[in-house]
């Protein structure tokens, strides 16, 4: 007869002894890693956030008061009451989005510091619709450079007459480090590739008529764009978006109500056209998913 060789009774208590010190030393250190990596990503992205949030807040403390003496009128307004809340709610544009310095300057805050940024920038404007932009550009880096040196040489003179050593008078601004933060340079990196996906995706849309009630909106818009640029170029189109830049959101933040008002009603007219368009026209209902 053939003896069979023991059979080792160790194996499964070899690999339960591994097991265990496995789970006891090795894996809390892989935990401890993986949880301290998401920390450091956590901590990065919500440092970044509260560095936005903490400038909005004085934005949106200067508008707090407004929107609420805005909610008692528009609970009294019978459009409110037919939507189910407050007409400020759907207002067009809101203040607490943007910027406080942006908010700052196309509100007028501070007139002096608005009216040179407005002045200057309406000059350059101007003077391109009489000069190329090359001409512009020289003409403008050419009078800070003369500027810089005049001022530059009159130091120099009057540290020679008084007999002083104040050194250089640009010297706070050449000592001044100049460091782009690259957390915000990527931050504003992935803020531009979403909106450019989130536009292609948009016109793949319209262009391939996913909704064809969409597409003809389109195509009407573009067809208007049409007789604007027969009437007006880029160039004026823009000025006239600089100059409405600082004039509308002030005159809105005047007549707020009465602007929200009437947009409400304008709202509630064209999507009651467009749901009776969509109703008769089969083809621009989407299809239902079973």
């Amino acid at each position: 007869m053939i003896r069979r060789p023991p059979r080792s009774t160790l194996f499964p208590y070899t690999t339960l002894f591994r097991s265990r010190v496995f789970s006891l030393l090795v894996a809390p250190r892989q935990r401890e890693r993986k949880e301290s990596r998401k920390r450091k990503i956590l901590e990065g992205k919500l440092s970044a956030r509260e560095e936005k949030g903490s400038d909005r807040l004085q934005s949106y403390s200067s508008y707090s008061k407004m929107e609420t003496s805005e909610s008692t009128n528009s609970t009294s307004s019978p459009i409110s009451q037919s939507n189910g809340g407050c007409c400020h709610s759907c207002a067009w544009f809101k203040a607490e989005n943007l910027d406080p310095r942006v908010a700052e300057l196309i509100y007028w805050r501070d007139v002096k510091k608005t009216g040179a940024v407005f002045g200057t920038g309406l000059t350059v404007l101007l003077s391109l619709t009489y000069f190329s932009l090359i001409s512009v550009l020289a003409y403008t880096l050419l009078g800070v450079v003369v500027g810089t040196i005049s001022y530059r040489v009159y130091k120099n003179v009057l540290q020679a007459v008084q007999k002083t050593g104040d050194g250089h008078p640009f010297k706070t601004y050449l000592d001044m480090e100049l460091n782009l933060p690259e957390d915000k340079i990527h931050e504003g990196a992935e803020v531009v590739v979403h909106h450019l996906e989130s536009t292609a995706k948009k016109l793949r849309k319209l262009f391939l008529v996913e909704d064809i009630v969409d597409s003809v909106k389109f195509a009407v818009m573009l067809w208007c764009f049409t007789y604007v640029g027969a009437w007006f170029n880029g160039l004026t189109l823009f000025i006239l978006a600089f100059v409405s830049l600082f004039t509308l959101p002030k005159v809105y933040e005047t007549y707020k109500t009465e602007i929200d008002h009437y947009i409400e009603i304008a709202s509630t007219q064209v999507n009651g056209v467009l749901s009776k368009v969509k109703a008769k026209i089969p083809m621009g209902k989407k299809p239902k998913e079973q």
